[in-house]
C-alpha cells in the first residue's frame, strides 16, 4: 500500500480489450478534456483507497483491480500525481453529470498515438505510454 502525503492526487488506468477507460470533464470556467478517473486524496488513508473513491464517485466502478503502480508526475496544482494501472468487469456510468459528459473506451492506439483532443495531463500521457511500452501491453 501507498501512503499519501499532502496535496496529493491519484489516477487509475483502467485497461481492457486494449482499450482505456476516459471520461470526457468539463471543468467549471475551463476546459473540457479527457481524463482517468482520479482525483484527491483527501482523507483517505492510502492512494488506493482514494483510487477507489475516486473512481466510484466519477463512474460508478466498484469492481476495480490494482495490477500495478506505473509510476507519479509533479502535477500543476498538487505535489505528485500517482498513477495506477488496474482493470475491471464493470462498465462505467455518468455518476457525476454535472462534471462528466461521458465514459468511452479509448483504443490503446489512439490514446498512444495523442489522437484525442485536449487531454488533461500530458506529462502523465507519456508516462503511462512509457509503461504500456515497457511491459508490451501495447
Amino acid at each position: 500500500m501507498h501512503k499519501p502525503g499532502k496535496r496529493t492526487a491519484t489516477i487509475a488506468v483502467i485497461l481492457r480489450e486494449n482499450k482505456i477507460l476516459l471520461g470526457l470533464r468539463d471543468y467549471d470556467g475551463g476546459p473540457t478534456v479527457w481524463t482517468a478517473p482520479g482525483g484527491s486524496v483527501g482523507d483517505d488513508k492510502t492512494l488506493e483507497e482514494a483510487t477507489r473513491r475516486e473512481t466510484r464517485e466519477e463512474n460508478g466502478i466498484t469492481n476495480l483491480k490494482f495490477i500495478d503502480y506505473i509510476g507519479n508526475v509533479k502535477a500543476v496544482d498538487r505535489d505528485l500525481l500517482h498513477i495506477f494501472h488496474c482493470s475491471t468487469v464493470d462498465e462505467p456510468v455518468c455518476s457525476e453529470p454535472e462534471k462528466f459528459r461521458e465514459w468511452i473506451w479509448c483504443p490503446l492506439s489512439d490514446f498512444v498515438a495523442g489522437s484525442l483532443n485536449n487531454y488533461i495531463n500530458e506529462p502523465s500521457r507519456k508516462v503511462i505510454v512509457n509503461y504500456l511500452t515497457k511491459n508490451d501491453i501495447l
